[in-house]
């Protein structure tokens, strides 16, 4: 069977490795009509540049599907808070879990309150390879702005990357009630699966993780 460049666990797909490094993310994005937010090589590199951290202490703060498909192998994982953020699905989707006909959504960071996820670091020697893998994944279309900024953790305060939403993308829909946002994700699917899978994946490893986000499980229990 040829490898369609997504992910098989527990039944479900996503994003992979092998589909980020064959541009099969980037053809979907392009096929649903968005070809025009796309970031080409040289733009995705100097947005790396801009932010990049040492490599020896190469950090990545968690908080969505990067907690349960982070596509790389972190070499420590941490237990962190980011204040001054909470996680929110704020962008329409139309690509991926999502399709034009039946858009979907996608959470990202926005100011306020605080946020509760993991720190990934990513071993020294792998990072020349791993983040730009990172940022064909979290910033094709330009929705994030990276940012390092301090990351609380019982190991310590560290400097990470943060992919923070992009209020001016022409995708931000922040501006959606609990009623919207639910009736979006309960008819999103697409290539790489159920929007709602994307949800229920989210709230399932943060209760895992003694994470409570009240918000999430709201949304989650009005998904009908």
């Amino acid at each position: 069977m040829p490898d369609t460049g997504v992910m098989d666990e527990d039944c479900e797909v996503g994003v992979s490795r092998t589909g980020l490094e064959n541009g099969e993310l980037r053809r979907m994005i392009a096929q649903s009509g968005w070809s025009h937010l796309l970031l080409d090589d040289d733009e995705l590199e100097r947005s790396l540049q801009a932010v990049r951290p040492p490599d020896e202490a190469c950090w990545v703060f968690a908080y969505g599907s990067l907690l349960w498909n982070p596509v790389f192998t972190p070499v420590e994982c941490r237990a962190a808070v980011l204040p001054g953020y909470h996680r929110r699905f704020c962008f329409w989707i139309h690509a991926g879990r999502a399709s034009p006909q039946t858009p979907g959504l996608m959470m990202g960071l926005l100011p306020g309150g605080s946020c509760r996820g993991q720190l990934l670091r990513i071993a020294p020697k792998q990072a020349g390879t791993e983040l730009p893998l990172l940022w064909r994944r979290e910033m094709l279309t330009g929705a994030y702005i990276p940012r390092l900024l301090p990351v609380r953790s019982q190991g310590g305060t560290v400097h990470a990357l943060v992919f923070a939403a992009n209020p001016r993308h022409p995708t931000f829909a922040a501006d959606l009630d609990l009623e919207q946002a639910a009736c979006a994700i309960a008819h999103a699917s697409g290539p790489l699966g159920r929007n709602l899978d994307y949800l229920r994946r989210t709230v399932e490893t943060l209760r895992q993780l003694g994470i409570p986000d009240r918000g999430l499980e709201r949304l989650a229990g009005a998904v009908i």
